[in-house]
C-alpha cells in the first residue's frame, strides 16, 4: 500500500468482505475486548502506515501468543468444526516459516502412534515454540559457466571440495558428477524448510546466468542436500502440480485448432504454474484467468476492475465442486453394506454426473453410507451440510475460492508492478491459489471443447446458476457447472 502497488479497493474489500467471516469462525480469538476491537479497527479501515495499522499490529501480537493453546482447549472441548479447525491452526503453523511436509509428517507420526487431534495440536506446538536451527544445504553442479568468478564467492566449493564434503557427510551420493556445488547455512525452522530457501537462490543465480552472452546454463543436479538428512529435498517449484485433466477426457490434448487459441494461450500462460520460478507463476496464472475472462466492455469489469477474473474464475470452481465431490464419495462407498446403493451406482456407470446424482439424492434421502476411509468421511459431512443447506454453503465455499484467487491478482501486481518477487505471501499463494486456478482453467477448457461454450458463457452460467440454488427450477446441486 505505502508504494501504491495494492490499491486502496483492494485493502477495504479485505477488510470488509474477506477477514470479518474468516475471523469468526475462529475459536481462538475468543467473544470479548480483543474480537471487538480487532473488528472495530477493520471497519473503520487501515491506511499504510496509519495509527490504525499499528494498533492491528498490536492486536495480532496479542492473539498469537498463546493461538495454539487455546485451539488446543477447543478441541479438547469437543466444541468445533473440524474443518475450520484444521484450517485456522495449520494456516497459523504455515505462517510460522514450518514446511507443510513437516507437518504433515508430525501429523502422521502422532497419529500411527495412536494419537489424538489433541496431541496433534500439541506435536505442532512444540515445533511452533521451538528456535530456528541451522541446516546445512549443499547443492551441486555439473557446470558452472565463468566458474573463476564463483570461486571468489561465499559457500562456493571446488569440485575437490565436493567431493570431500559427499564423502563425510553424503558417502551414497559420493558418485554424483559434479564441477562444484555451492555449501549455505540457512536458519529455518525445520530441513524442508532450509532447502526450500536453498532453492529459491539457485533459482536465482540459474536465472542471472541465463543473460550471459554465451550460450550456456548453470546447471544443478535436480535436488539439495542437507546435512544430516537421509534423503535428499527436489529442486522443484514450491506450489503443488496444476491439472487440466479435461484436456485428456474431451480428447483435446494434441488437437491444432486455431478457433481455440485464446485457451491455448492461456494454458500457455498458466503453464509457469508447473515449470516456472513463483514471481513468473504467479504472473502467469493471473493473465491466463484475465485473458479468459475479462472483456473491458462490461459494466462489472469497470466497476470491479480486473479482480473480476477471479469472481468469475470463483464461481467456475464453487459450481464444479458438488460434482467432484459426489463422485469422489461414489468411488469411495463400501457398498456391502448398502446392496441397493452398490445396484444404482453399477447402473449409473463411470459417467462422473450420473454417479454423483446417485450419491446427491441418497445424501438427500438421509439413507446412510459407509465409507472407507477418514477424508472420505469429512467429504461426506461437507455434502451433507450442502444438500440441507445449499445457499449459505455455496457463498461460504464461493468465498474461500474468491479470497485465494484475488490475492493470486494482488500478488501478481506485486511482482508486476512493485518489481519485487520476494513477498511474503508469493509461495502461500500459489500453495490455494495455484491449484484453483488449475481447476477453473479445466472447468473452461471442458466446456470450450465438449459444450461449445466460450469461457465468459462458462462464467456466466456458473455465476446465475449459485444465484438461483434451491430454487425447484434452477439446476441440481450436481450439475451447477453443466455437462
Amino acid at each position: 500500500m505505502a508504494n501504491k502497488t495494492l490499491s486502496e479497493s483492494s485493502l477495504m474489500w479485505l477488510q470488509r468482505s474477506c477477514l470479518p467471516s474468516r475471523l469468526g469462525s475462529d475459536a481462538a480469538i475468543g467473544d470479548q475486548q480483543v474480537r471487538s476491537q480487532l473488528n472495530l479497527l477493520l471497519k473503520q479501515g487501515i491506511t499504510a502506515g496509519g495509527y490504525r495499522q499499528r494498533g492491528l499490529l498490536q492486536l495480532v501480537d496479542c492473539i498469537d501468543h498463546g493461538y495454539l493453546l487455546r485451539w488446543r482447549a477447543a478441541v479438547a472441548s469437543g466444541k468445533f468444526d473440524v474443518e475450520r479447525a484444521s484450517r485456522h491452526i495449520a494456516c497459523h503453523v504455515l505462517d510460522l516459516g514450518i514446511h507443510p511436509e513437516h507437518l504433515r509428517a508430525s501429523a502422521k507420526a502422532v497419529r500411527r502412534a495412536g494419537g489424538t487431534a489433541v496431541e496433534i495440536i500439541d506435536s505442532w506446538h512444540n515445533l511452533a515454540t521451538a528456535s530456528e536451527s541451522n541446516y546445512h544445504c549443499l547443492a551441486v553442479f555439473e557446470r558452472i559457466p565463468k566458474e573463476h568468478l564463483a570461486s571468489k564467492e561465499y559457500g562456493w566449493l571446488p569440485a575437490d571440495g565436493v567431493a570431500s564434503y559427499l564423502e563425510t557427510h553424503h558417502p551414497d551420493q559420493a558418485s554424483l558428477r559434479h564441477v562444484g556445488g555451492l555449501l549455505l547455512t540457512m536458519r529455518a525452522r525445520d530441513a524442508a524448510s532450509a532447502a526450500e530457501g536453498c532453492v529459491e537462490i539457485v533459482r536465482r543465480l540459474t536465472n542471472r546466468v541465463s543473460f550471459l552472452r554465451e550460450n550456456t546454463s548453470l546447471d544443478p543436479h535436480p535436488f539439495i542436500l542437507v546435512q544430516g538428512e537421509a534423503k535428499p529435498f527436489a529442486l522443484q517449484n514450491a506450489a503443488p502440480p496444476t491439472h487440466v485433466l479435461s484436456l485428456v477426457k474431451t480428447a483435446s490434448l494434441y488437437r491444432v485448432d486455431p478457433a481455440h487459441s485464446v485457451l491455448d494461450e492461456a494454458l500457455e500462460l498458466a503453464s509457469a504454474l508447473n515449470n516456472g520460478s513463483p514471481p513468473v507463476a504467479v504472473a502467469g496464472a493471473w493473465a491466463a484467468l484475465e485473458s479468459l475472462l475479462v472483456t473491458g466492455e462490461d459494466a462489472s469489469d469497470r466497476e470491479v476492475g480486473r479482480a473480476i477474473a477471479a469472481d468469475r474464475a470463483a464461481d467456475i470452481c464453487a459450481t464444479s465442486w458438488p460434482r467432484a465431490e459426489l463422485t469422489t464419495i461414489s468411488h469411495r462407498i463400501d457398498t456391502s453394506t448398502t446392496p441397493r446403493l452398490e445396484a444404482l451406482l453399477e447402473r449409473a456407470g463411470e459417467l462422473n454426473k450420473d454417479r454423483a446424482k446417485v450419491v446427491y439424492e441418497w445424501i438427500a434421502s438421509g439413507s446412510p453410507i459407509t465409507l472407507r476411509d477418514p477424508a472420505s468421511r469429512a467429504a461426506f459431512e461437507r455434502m451433507s451440510a450442502l444438500v440441507n443447506n445449499p445457499a449459505p454453503v455455496l457463498r461460504r465455499v464461493t468465498g474461500y475460492f474468491k479470497s485465494s484467487l484475488r490475492r493470486v491478482y494482488r500478488q501478481r501486481n506485486i511482482v508486476l508492478h512493485g518489481g519485487s518477487t520476494q513477498s511474503v505471501a508469493l509461495r502461500s499463494t500459489l500453495q490455494t491459489g495455484g491449484p484453483l486456478v488449475g481447476a477453473a482453467l479445466d472447468r473452461i477448457a471442458h466446456a470450450v471443447h465438449s459444450m461449445g461454450r466460450s469461457p465468459l458463457d462458462a462464467a456466466a452460467r456458473s455465476h446465475q446458476a449459485l444465484k438461483t440454488v434451491g430454487d425447484p427450477i434452477s439446476w441440481p446441486l450436481y450439475d451447477l457447472c453443466g455437462d
